[in-house]
């Protein structure tokens, strides 16, 4: 496995509002060690790393604790728009043999998450979120991926981010990264740019030495 250079950033969590400090990998062209960087720090002119180039990567919005809580929120309100479809009768649930009312699937993602929970799981799958039930969807049994399957997706997934928009998670239900670009400066500084091509987590005395 190719190790990852990483780069020390502190952003600010976008749901609680205090900065946290994490890595932010990113890899290029070459062989080296696993390499670790500071904002502004400077760059060997062996390290392979090139002036005017921009590397990307990106980090998460949320620090830690959050994350933690929206995985386990978007979870928990997929499985509330699904038994809120169950109750009008717009799908069929199954798990096994069993159809199950949208009672049975509120204590099923509750039961879930229990679980997942007193296990010491972190956080709650992103994806694959339904991957133990079977669905009957406009007739038809769903199967993923499938037209009819992403028809499902583009129903729900508005219902979900309402949801957790309500809750303050503002990003929604697919949105939990930032991008962001590693640039080396003509001083072989290392600093990190966002979308816009604007320096963050730096400040002018590091770009001026």
């Amino acid at each position: 496995m190719t190790p990852w250079r990483r780069i020390l950033i502190k952003p600010k969590c976008e749901k609680c509002g205090q900065s946290f400090e994490t890595l932010l990998g990113f890899d290029s062209i070459g062989t080296y060690d696993d390499d670790h960087y500071n904002v502004g720090d400077k760059v060997d002119t062996n390290s392979e790393l090139m002036q005017g180039e921009r590397y990307h990567s990106w980090v998460s919005i949320y620090c830690d604790n959050c994350y933690s809580e929206w995985s386990f929120d978007q979870f928990r309100y997929a499985y509330q728009v699904l038994s809120n479809l169950v109750q009008k009768g717009r799908i069929i649930v199954k798990l096994g043999s069993d159809i199950l009312s949208a009672e049975d699937i509120d204590n099923y993602v509750k039961n879930y998450i229990d679980e997942m929970k007193n296990a010491g799981w972190y956080s709650a799958p992103i994806g694959g979120v339904f991957q133990k039930l079977d669905f009957i969807y406009e007739n038809q049994q769903l199967y993923a991926p499938s037209e009819m399957w992403m028809k499902f997706l583009d129903e729900i997934e508005p219902l979900i981010n309402e949801k957790l928009k309500t809750k303050g998670w503002l990003s929604g239900k697919n949105t939990c990264r930032q991008d962001y670009y590693v640039v080396i400066d003509q001083n072989n500084r290392i600093f990190i740019e966002d979308s816009k091509g604007d320096k963050v987590f730096g400040n002018k005395q590091d770009e001026e030495v």
